[in-house]
C-alpha cells in the first residue's frame, strides 16, 4: 500500500509543470517575520559578515553595519558553532538574503534576564548612567532602565526639586543596588526600584546579625541621645549610655559623622528592625582597675 501511495505521489509529481516545482523547492513554509526572533548556529565569520544556519532552507547574515552596534568584545569571542539570538530584520522574497540583526538578538536576551530577575525577587547592582526629571537611568547589560524618583531612597517626599536634581548629579557614576519591578518589552519599560531592594537587603542584613558580634562600622549620624552607624545597609544606635563608661552628655564631643568605629552587638530586633551597639562594652572596665588602683581602708579624694 505504500508503494502505491509512493507511486501515484511521484506520478503527481511529474504532472506538475517546472515552474511550481521550482517554487515548492524554493518556498520557506516558515518564512519568517520582521522582527521575529530566531535561533541559529554560527557557520563562518568572515571580516565583514557573519553567516548562520537558523533551521530554514536558507542560511541567514548579519550585516557589518549590525556588528558595528555590538560591543567589539563580544563580537571577538564569537566562533563557528556557538548559537545566537538574532532578530529578523527583514522577510526575504525570491532569493533576497534572510538578514538578521545579533544586536537585537542580544537585546532580546537581555529582556529575558530581566523577566528572570524579575520572577527570582533578586536584587542587582547596576551603574547609574544619567538622570531626568522623573528619575534615575540605570545600564542593565545592552537595555537601559529606569528608577523614579519615588524609588530612590536618597530622595525623601517633600524634598525641594533644585535639592532633587542636585542629589541625582551627584550620583551618576555611582553603583545602586536595585530591584526589577517591571518588564515590558514591547512598550521598551524596565523599571527598577533602589527603595525596595534596601528593604530587602536590610532585612537579609538583619538576619545575619547577632548578640555579641563584633563590627568595625562607620558614625553616619550624631544626635542628643547617641550616634548611629553604618552596618553594611542597616543602622545601629549606640546609645550615649554606652558609648564611654564616664557620664556622657554630648555625643558630638566623642564623635562626628564619618569616624570609624568598633561595636559590638547588644540586641538586634527584627520586627522593629532595631539594632542595639555597645561601645563601652569594649572599653576596658574601671571597676576592674579598681582593685589595683585602691585597697579597702584607703583615704581617697573625691569632688563633689
Amino acid at each position: 500500500k505504500h508503494q502505491e501511495q509512493a507511486s501515484v505521489d511521484e506520478t503527481q509529481k511529474e504532472d506538475q509543470p517546472g515552474w511550481f516545482l521550482d517554487y515548492v523547492e524554493h518556498y520557506d513554509v516558515d518564512n519568517p517575520k520582521a522582527g521575529e526572533i530566531l535561533s541559529g548556529k554560527i557557520l563562518d565569520i568572515s571580516e565583514h559578515s557573519i553567516l548562520l544556519d537558523v533551521g530554514l532552507k536558507r542560511d541567514a547574515i548579519i550585516t557589518s553595519q549590525d556588528l558595528d552596534q555590538v560591543e567589539d568584545e563580544i563580537v571577538e569571542e564569537l566562533s563557528v558553532g556557538d548559537e545566537v539570538y538574532v532578530s529578523v530584520i527583514r522577510t526575504p522574497i525570491g532569493d533576497d538574503d534572510l538578514l538578521v540583526s545579533l544586536s537585537r538578538g542580544l537585546a532580546y536576551q537581555d529582556w529575558q534576564k530581566a523577566e528572570e530577575y524579575l520572577k527570582e525577587d533578586e536584587i542587582l547592582e547596576l551603574k547609574i548612567v544619567d538622570k531626568n526629571r522623573g528619575g534615575l537611568l540605570v545600564s542593565f547589560e545592552s537595555l537601559q532602565g529606569f528608577v523614579p524618583n519615588s524609588h530612590i531612597p536618597s530622595l525623601r517626599r517633600g524634598t525641594p526639586n533644585q535639592n532633587a536634581v542636585e542629589i541625582k548629579q551627584s550620583m551618576i557614576g555611582d553603583i545602586l543596588p536595585v530591584k526589577v519591578i517591571e518588564v515590558n518589552r514591547k512598550q521598551r519599560r524596565l523599571v527598577f526600584s533602589a527603595r525596595i531592594a534596601q528593604k530587602k537587603k536590610r532585612e537579609k542584613r538583619l538576619q545575619e546579625l547577632e548578640e555579641g558580634d563584633l563590627i568595625k562600622s562607620r558614625v553616619v549620624n550624631v544626635v542628643d541621645f547617641g550616634v548611629f552607624v553604618d552596618l553594611d545597609g542597616v543602622d545601629g544606635l549606640v546609645h550615649k549610655s554606652e558609648i564611654a563608661w564616664d557620664r556622657v552628655y554630648d555625643p558630638s564631643k566623642y564623635f562626628k559623622v564619618g569616624d570609624e568605629i568598633e561595636v559590638k552587638v547588644v540586641d538586634v530586633d527584627i520586627e522593629r528592625e532595631r539594632v542595639s551597639l555597645s561601645r563601652k562594652a569594649l572599653l576596658p572596665n574601671p571597676w576592674d582597675q579598681l582593685n589595683e588602683k585602691y585597697s579597702e581602708g584607703d583615704l581617697v579624694e573625691g569632688k563633689v
